[in-house]
């Protein structure tokens, strides 16, 4: 990145240094990101995280529901479970290291939070599975 010149190279590089600094003590943890849209939180993404929360399930896991900080939901998931602010250093930070993220709307641009800005920054380093919540009943094939 910085022998290129890249756009987003002086933030790329730090954020490569602090991903290997982290990975001795990260890359064996379970991290899982529950969401549904950035800016809100009312569908199976907030549903299955209260139900993981409440039911106490899996315990050598580490859930977060992503959120953005402005949302009129942002305190009410707090009171459920870790929430962390939608972009945020946090986020970006361990999503690196994320194993699942389940969300209702698996948008990469959603799902993602490099996606738009500096999609290289994480290039390579993003090793998480995405689980899609499925609206409703569904009749046909919809891969």
């Amino acid at each position: 990145m910085l022998k290129e010149g890249s756009h987003g190279a002086k933030v790329g590089v730090p954020f490569r240094i602090a991903y290997m600094l982290g990975y001795p003590f990260l890359r064996n943890k379970h991290i899982w990101f529950f969401m549904d849209l950035p800016t809100i939180a009312d569908d199976n993404g907030k549903h299955l995280f209260k139900y993981y929360m409440e039911n106490n399930l899996r315990k050598d896991v580490d859930k977060y529901f992503i959120l953005s900080s402005d949302s009129e939901n942002f305190e009410e998931m707090k009171k459920i479970g870790k929430v962390i602010p939608y972009k945020s250093l946090k986020h970006r930070y361990l999503g690196l290291f994320a194993e699942n993220i389940i969300a209702s709307h698996p948008d990469n641009e959603i799902i993602y939070p490099f996606w738009r800005t500096f999609p290289h920054l994480a290039a390579g380093l993003l090793k998480s599975s995405t689980t899609f919540l499925q609206h409703g009943v569904t009749k046909d094939n919809v891969s």
